[in-house]
C-alpha cells in the first residue's frame, strides 16, 4: 500500500513543481505576452488536482493509470528524440539564417540584418517611428530560393541604389509590404529593379518593407515623396498581410500607434525622417542588437534541458495552431473605412505632387491551390468596386496575370514543407513586366 501511495506523492511533487515553476517563469520572463503562461497555469492546476485526487483512488486503478502515464512520457520522449534529429538533419543551405549572418559577418564586419519597422509599432512612449532600416550598410535579408538575398542600403535605409535619390526624374515609387521590398531575391531582381531596367530615366525608388501596413505606406509617401521628382507611385497590396489582424503587423495594430495616426489627422504632420536618418540608424542598431543577444542566449541555451521541456514538439504544436489562426485570419479579412480612407488620402497626396497613382492588387498565392477563385474572400470584389467607385487606377494581378496562366504557382518561390511564399525570380520579372506596361498606357 506504502508503494501506491509513493506514486501519489510523486505525482503531488511533479504537479507542485510545476506550478511553482511556471509562477517563476511568468514573473521573470519579460518578453513573454500578457497570457502567455495561463495555459500552463491550467495544466499545473489540472495534474495538481488529479494528483490530489489519486489519493484515493483504487490500488489497480491507480497501478493502470501510473503505466498509462509511464507509457505517455516515453512516447512523448521518443517522439521529441525524432523531432530533434530531424532537425538536424533539416538543412537551409547549410545555415539558418542567424547562423549564416554569424558567420558571413566574420568577413563582413559591418554587414546587418534586415530589421522591418513594424517591430516598432507596440513601443510604448514613443518619440520615433522608423519607416526605413539602417542606411549604408550591406544587409542579409532572407532565404526562399536556396540562396540568401542581400543588399546595400541608400541614405535612408531603403533597399535602392543610393544614386537614385539624386536622380532629377524619377519614373516610379512604390509602397508596399514584402512583395515590395522584395523578399527574397536580390535588389535588381525585384519590381523596383526590374521597373529601373524597363523604364525611360532606369530609375526607381523602392520605399518598402516587409510587414507594411497601408498607414505605414502612407507615411512613407508623406515623409520621402517630397524630395523626389515622381512620375508615377505603385502602390503595391497584398491581401494576405495588409489587412492583418494581429499583434505585430498590419492595419489593425497601425491603428493603434499614436504617430502613425497623426499622419491621418494631420496633413500638415511629419516626422521629419529624411533629416533624423542618424536616430533612425540608433535606433534600429539598437533593436538588431537587442534580437541577436536573444537568439544567441536561446542557442547557448543548454540543450538537455530544452530536450526536458520538450521544446521541438511545444514548437510545432505552436506553429500549427498559428496556421489554423492565420487560415482564419485570411478569410475573415475585410475592409474598413478607415482602409479606404487612407488610399484616398493617398492618392489625393501623390496627385498633389504631380504624380499618377496606381494600386496593384496581389492576390494571396493560397488562392491558386484551390479550383475555384472566391470573389469574396478577403473582400476582394469590395476591394475592386470601391477602386472603380473612387476613380483610381488599379492592376488587378489575378484579373490581369494569373487568371490567364495555367499554371500560376510557378511565379512563387516553393519552401521545403511545399509551402508557396513570394514571388520567385520569374515571378517578380514578370509582374514588373505587366505593371510597366499597365501604367504607360
Amino acid at each position: 500500500m506504502k508503494k501506491i501511495y509513493n506514486i501519489s506523492y510523486f505525482w503531488l511533487l511533479t504537479s507542485l513543481f510545476l506550478l511553482i515553476y511556471t509562477f517563476y517563469k511568468d514573473n521573470t520572463n519579460l518578453d513573454a505576452t500578457k497570457n502567455y503562461y495561463v495555459k500552463y497555469y491550467i495544466i499545473s492546476f489540472l495534474f495538481l488536482l488529479f494528483s490530489l485526487s489519486s489519493f484515493f483512488f483504487k490500488k489497480n486503478f491507480k497501478k493502470k493509470i501510473f503505466n498509462i502515464f509511464i507509457f505517455f512520457i516515453l512516447s512523448i520522449y521518443t517522439i521529441e528524440i525524432c523531432l530533434v534529429l530531424n532537425k538536424k538533419n533539416l538543412k537551409l543551405n547549410g545555415l539558418d539564417k542567424f547562423s549564416y549572418y554569424q558567420k558571413f559577418k566574420l568577413s563582413n564586419p559591418n554587414s546587418v540584418l534586415a530589421i522591418d519597422p513594424y517591430n516598432f509599432l507596440n513601443e510604448v512612449n514613443q518619440n520615433l517611428m522608423p519607416l526605413s532600416s539602417i542606411s549604408n550598410k550591406l544587409t542579409i535579408h532572407c532565404n526562399e530560393l536556396d540562396f540568401f538575398s542581400s543588399y546595400i542600403t541608400d541614405r535612408f535605409g531603403f533597399n535602392n541604389p543610393d544614386s537614385q535619390w539624386d536622380e532629377k526624374i524619377t519614373d516610379f515609387v512604390l509602397v508596399g509590404g514584402r512583395f515590395a521590398h522584395g523578399d527574397c531575391v536580390n535588389e535588381e531582381d525585384n519590381i523596383s529593379g526590374n521597373l529601373r531596367k524597363f523604364s525611360l530615366n532606369n530609375t526607381a525608388i523602392n520605399l518598402g518593407y516587409g510587414g507594411n501596413g497601408p498607414l505605414m505606406e502612407f507615411a512613407s509617401l508623406v515623409e520621402y515623396l517630397p524630395a523626389l521628382n515622381v512620375k508615377k507611385v505603385i502602390w503595391l497590396y497584398c491581401e494576405r498581410n495588409d489587412l492583418a489582424f494581429n499583434s505585430t503587423e498590419g492595419l489593425n495594430i497601425e491603428l493603434n500607434n499614436s504617430i502613425l495616426l497623426k499622419y491621418l489627422k494631420d496633413k500638415n504632420f511629419s516626422q521629419n525622417l529624411r533629416n533624423r536618418q542618424h536616430e533612425i540608424d540608433i535606433k534600429v542598431s539598437n533593436k538588431l542588437e537587442n534580437m541577436l543577444q536573444k537568439i544567441n542566449s536561446q542557442r547557448k541555451h543548454n540543450e538537455l534541458i530544452k530536450f526536458i521541456k520538450i521544446f521541438e514538439i511545444r514548437n510545432h504544436i505552436n506553429q500549427f495552431l498559428s496556421q489554423r489562426v492565420q487560415k482564419k485570419q485570411i478569410y475573415e479579412k475585410k475592409i474598413s473605412q478607415d482602409f479606404k480612407n487612407i488610399i484616398i488620402e493617398a492618392k489625393n497626396f501623390v496627385n498633389s505632387r504631380g504624380a499618377e497613382f496606381y494600386f496593384v492588387y496581389i492576390t494571396d498565392k493560397t488562392r491558386y491551390t484551390k479550383p475555384v477563385f472566391d470573389i469574396k474572400k478577403n473582400d476582394y470584389q469590395k476591394v475592386i468596386d470601391f477602386l472603380v467607385k473612387s476613380e483610381i487606377n488599379f492592376i488587378d494581378l489575378h484579373a490581369e496575370f494569373f487568371n490567364k496562366e495555367k499554371d500560376p504557382l510557378s511565379y512563387f518561390a516553393k519552401s521545403d514543407q511545399g509551402l508557396y511564399t513570394h514571388f520567385n525570380k520569374k515571378g517578380y520579372n514578370s509582374i514588373s513586366k505587366l505593371i510597366f506596361e499597365k501604367t504607360k498606357q
